[in-house]
């Protein structure tokens, strides 16, 4: 038996001590914005990990203001700098900015432009009591039994129209209203009943919370089951049943919660899909992935892993006579089956696309193409079924910012296959929606101090919940 390979991160940090000014270069930042913002009271320059923030008495104006920060003597070259802008004491809604210099050399002094431009919502939550706003706060607070976040004023998009992430409201899977530094819940799983009406958050906390959904916002249900370990869950395609991963798989029928019976597996479940018919379920531990009966809760078949994965994918839909499998590890290796029924397996595809862990994988609703990511910041998108082991990426594009590294944690496409999601985290963290089009991105929310573990469309694809790195709290972004 293996265990689950321990989620690691690379910090890097660069000190520079001792310097003095003649060792140094001085990038000044000349400011505009695109709307007087006399609010304004704090201001933060950012440019390769050093910060400089000035306080702002007289907030800004449209006319260009002129900053300055120093940088170590080793910074050469181009230099990317960030500005942001903000309210003092409440970041809900903010200015931001990007510049770069070109032929910078040590002991020079660089000129950078930078259009503040806003207002966009800088929070990663609310820090406000259960059930009501808050004001909102960098990293949030407890958020509360209900959500919290500032105020937002936009509407909900159309149905197939991606939400712009200028706002997203928090709530706390643990229902306790505990703060972030007292709990060290993962929100490993987020999972939409087939009718939009029910929300499933699955944490490390061995708990699925059911969430009723309006379209709009959140409730807490009222019920949830005990006995999962990483939180996956799949309702059935007809929305009447709920299969939940724990030491074994166990059924649930939707709105009674009954036990329906239990899928045994040989060790933990780290993940769990049905097939489009409904008929039988996809899971695996970490040595097999199995097939299973849903009408006999028996196994139909089961199949020895060459690696332990750390997340699965199942492809919603029937493709090569087939029922596509993508089972990913932190060994940088993706192993692709494509089942025949019932339970044939046949010989799968194993390819390393990267030398650097995989965290996820999704399938797009069609099941032709195939999605992968992880450490690196690429979203790496191949059709599906791949041809052969050294099929290259129809679409690859980082979530990378300035300043800013980001794995990709998980990914999400959006029911018309037009878009897809990315909760993304390293040294910072954040949700973002990229249309595969115009291979551009629509939206983004910066997420303080945690990152973005998990990710999913509402089944109208108008709404995106995202589970958070610890805390036990998770984000609804509807507009």
């Amino acid at each position: 038996m293996s265990l689950r390979p321990a989620r690691t991160a690379l910090v890097l940090a660069a000190l520079a001590l001792g310097c003095t000014k003649d060792k140094e270069s001085l990038i000044l930042v000349s400011l505009t914005t695109n709307a007087a913002t006399p609010q304004l009271r704090s201001l933060t320059l950012t440019a390769e990990g050093v910060a400089k923030v000035y306080d702002l008495p007289s907030g800004l104006t449209t006319s260009a203001v002129t900053f300055g920060m120093w940088v170590p003597a080793d910074i050469t070259g181009s230099v990317d700098i960030s500005a942001t802008a903000e309210p003092s004491g409440d970041c809900t809604m903010g200015f931001t900015g990007q510049g770069r210099t070109t032929s910078f050399k040590v002991g020079e002094t660089a000129m950078v432009t930078i259009m503040l431009k806003g207002p966009v919502n800088l929070c990663g939550g609310g820090g406000g009591a259960g059930g009501t706003q808050g004001t909102g706060g960098m990293g949030g607070g407890a958020g509360g039994m209900g959500g919290s976040t500032g105020v937002c004023t936009g509407t909900t998009p159309p149905a197939g129209t991606p939400p712009t992430l200028r706002c997203c409201t928090e709530y706390d899977h643990t229902l306790t209203g505990v703060a972030c530094d007292d709990n060290d819940t993962f929100i490993y799983n987020l999972t939409f009943s087939p009718d939009g009406k029910l929300l499933v958050t699955g944490g490390d906390d061995g708990r699925y919370v059911f969430w009723n959904f309006d379209g709009k916002a959140l409730t807490a249900e009222g019920h949830n089951i005990t006995g999962g370990v990483y939180g996956y869950s799949a309702f059935s395609p007809d929305g009447t049943k709920l299969a939940a991963g724990g030491g074994d798989v166990h059924l649930f029928g939707v709105g009674t919660w009954d036990d329906l019976g239990s899928l045994t597996i040989d060790f933990t479940s780290y993940g769990v899909a049905w097939t489009p018919d409904g008929q039988r379920i996809i899971d695996a531990d970490s040595d097999n992935l199995y097939v299973h009966s849903v009408a006999t809760l028996s196994q139909l078949g089961k199949t020895t892993l060459s690696h332990v994965p750390w997340a699965m994918a199942v492809s919603p839909a029937v493709v090569s006579g087939g029922q596509g499998v993508a089972l990913v590890s932190t060994s940088g290796y993706a192993t692709l089956y494509n089942i025949t029924s019932p339970a044939t397996f046949g010989t799968p595809t194993i390819i390393q696309p990267t030398l650097n862990e995989i965290w996820t994988a999704a399938f797009s609703p069609t099941g032709t193409q195939l999605a992968l990511g992880g450490y690196d910041s690429f979203v790496n998108i191949y059709n599906f079924p791949l041809a052969t082991v050294n099929d290259q990426p129809v679409l690859s594009f980082s979530i990378d910012e300035p300043n800013r590294l980001e794995d990709v944690n998980q990914i999400a496409f959006s029911p018309n296959g037009k878009y897809v999601a990315v909760a993304g985290g390293y040294n910072t963290g954040s949700v973002s929606i990229w249309d595969l089009t115009t291979q551009t991105r629509v939206g983004r929310f910066q997420i303080a101090n945690r990152y973005a573990l998990s990710v999913a469309f509402s089944p109208s694809g108008n709404a995106v919940a995202v589970g958070e790195h610890g805390c036990g709290k998770f984000l609804l972004c509807t507009e």
